[in-house]
């Protein structure tokens, strides 16, 4: 694995199990037996628990998902099969050797509820797509759901919620969490309350969090795709569930890929502007290839959802997101060209000018998260 910039690492013990408390990169631990709100988390001694955490949000098992879903395409019947099994048994493997390793409350793994709620995502996505395989039986589905459960417990119970009330990504991460968790198992005896909770918070959040012009209040371009990218997915599991979402919702989401737009420059990157975190919440398309400074994916997956073919003119071709999330249409606009004019951003006091290739940000507004 490379993750997050560490290098090409093997991550296996000798005995083939592996170690989720540790960063390797500097070979430190985190105690198994200790609970969570007593576990320090950045101890000054070289070691960072993002690298832990990156791993235990369990996205490199999508790529296995897929590769199974595309062996009968691409491989005869017999490689096909082995290598569903391979890959379906490794999905299986890892799944099971977390539970082991992480009773709930004891160690790192529960100390952000940001990260219970993007693995519990990460699981749901890969159940969706494995489900059906031998290798998923009645035992481990079992101990899968149960282990679920006792995520969306924990969220609930860990809101990321400031003792002033501020609330950020973090908190729409817990949200979207409990979300798919209620409309994905709709047999836990939680579910509807989780449910509903997250629905009607999303949806004050988006009020809340987001500016009339769409731009996230953290004034952070990579925090506004993590937060746009939770906002499309509230819209992907409403329309799956038939819940409702106000028009208002949709218009400011809107809006917020029309920003996403306008920073994107000619060559599909996007400048660095305010805090800097790379991270996703279902990664489905290039993981661990990805350019982190290209957000087409978002225009793509929106216009389609949005039905906005200048949305999708402005995605460049990147659409297969939203092939994996949406039924995919036959036609295609990516190939349309898509004017760009300068825009102003008047609530967040932010300036996109373009002229023919030239492209300039301008920010010159107050600190995020209102001035936190």
């Amino acid at each position: 694995y490379d993750l997050l910039g560490a290098g090409p690492s093997r991550l296996r013990r000798p005995d083939g199990s592996i170690d989720w408390h540790v960063d390797w990169t500097v070979g430190l631990h985190w105690p198994t037996d200790v609970y969570y709100t007593r576990i320090e988390i950045v101890r000054g001694d070289g070691s960072d628990v993002k690298l832990p955490w990156e791993l235990a949000r369990f996205q490199h098992l999508l790529v296995l998902a897929q590769a199974v879903h595309f062996a009968p395409q691409l491989l005869s019947g017999i490689e096909a099969d082995a290598l569903s099994l391979r890959c379906t048994s490794e999905a299986r493997a890892q799944m099971d050797d977390w539970i082991e390793r992480n009773p709930r409350g004891l160690g790192i793994h529960w100390c952000c509820a940001m990260e219970v709620a993007i693995r519990a995502v990460t699981w749901l996505a890969v159940l969706a797509l494995l489900r059906h395989s031998p290798e998923f039986d009645d035992r481990f589905l079992e101990r899968l759901v149960r282990s679920l459960w006792v995520h969306g417990r924990h969220i609930r119970r860990n809101l990321e919620i400031g003792s002033d009330g501020t609330t950020s990504n973090h908190y729409l991460s817990n949200l979207i969490g409990l979300y798919a968790l209620g409309c994905g198992l709709p047999e836990l005896r939680e579910a509807q309350r989780w449910r509903t909770l997250a629905h009607d918070a999303l949806i004050e959040e988006m009020d809340k969090q987001v500016h009339p012009d769409g731009v996230d209040y953290e004034c952070s371009i990579p925090y506004h795709r993590l937060v746009t990218e939770i906002f499309l997915h509230t819209v992907l599991l409403a329309r799956h569930s038939g819940d409702e979402l106000p028009d208002r919702f949709r218009r400011r989401l809107g809006r917020m890929l029309e920003f996403v737009a306008s920073y994107t420059r000619q060559d599909g990157s996007c400048p660095q502007w305010g805090d800097n975190d790379d991270g996703r919440l279902l990664p489905l398309d290039g993981y661990a290839t990805h350019q982190p400074n290209d957000h087409r994916h978002l225009l793509g997956l929106g216009g389609r959802l949005l039905d906005r073919d200048d949305l999708r003119g402005a995605a460049g071709g990147r659409e297969v997101e939203a092939d994996w999330l949406v039924d995919p249409t036959p036609e295609s606009v990516s190939g349309q060209p898509t004017r760009r004019t300068s825009r102003s951003f008047a609530d967040a006091r932010l300036f996109v000018m373009r002229h023919r290739d030239l492209h300039t940000f301008i920010a010159a507004g107050p600190v995020g998260t209102s001035g936190v």
